[in-house]
């Protein structure tokens, strides 16, 4: 014969639910049963509302060992998608002032940079891939041109020194960032001959 203890607190309920003294009613006799499933998760053990048939008690007896499930939030323990990058110093207008190339406009944006004739008969758009305000460098791709536009290339990696109003950038094609000879000046300090890709602008 199973002979079990009744804990202080519990009815008669609780003696048919776990086997002791009666066996638990059928569903459907004298009462029935609800969910020992919570909502997301499983509860192990736990009877919520069950109504004893015979006893005209409801045990409200919740399963101890029960947990409830969660569901993870969209994105959650995932990275944040990428903010609008940082932008460079050099954002503006610039006009052109020498030393070799005709007259013409540059434009820095946040993500681009456009180059145009000042007489529109060129122009040309790239887009900035790679960006340092502290070497003071960046990387542009070419995305379009019209007419015989500057500069020439797919893949442009430049070097700058901005001071004041007036802006010095020294470009080369490839991914190899040029050296800058000087501030405010296409000539090297060396032999004072020009340096290439080097041109000098104007903030606007």
């Amino acid at each position: 014969m199973k002979i079990c203890g009744l804990p202080a607190g519990l009815t008669l309920g609780f003696l048919v639910l776990t086997g002791c003294g009666a066996n638990p009613a059928p569903a459907g006799a004298g009462g029935s049963s609800s969910g020992g499933s919570s909502s997301g998760g499983s509860s192990s053990g736990g009877f919520s509302g069950a109504l004893i048939g015979g006893a005209g008690a409801s045990a409200g007896v919740s399963g101890s060992g029960g947990h409830a499930g969660t569901s993870a939030g969209a994105g959650s323990g995932g990275t944040s998608g990428a903010g609008e990058p940082e932008p460079l110093e050099i954002e503006g207008n610039w006009l052109y002032l020498g030393p070799s190339d005709g007259p013409h406009t540059l434009k820095i944006a946040r993500t681009s940079i456009d180059y145009a004739d000042v007489s529109g008969s060129w122009a040309s758009k790239w887009t900035i891939t790679a960006r340092d305000n502290g070497l003071r460098h960046y990387q542009m791709q070419f995305v379009s041109g019209s007419g015989t536009y500057l500069p020439m290339g797919q893949l442009m990696s430049a070097a700058y020194d901005v001071s004041g109003t007036l802006l010095t950038v020294v470009l080369a094609n490839g991914s190899a960032y040029p050296q800058l000879q000087g501030a405010g000046s296409c000539t090297a300090a060396a032999d004072g001959s020009p340096v290439p890709g080097c041109s000098l602008y104007v903030k606007q």
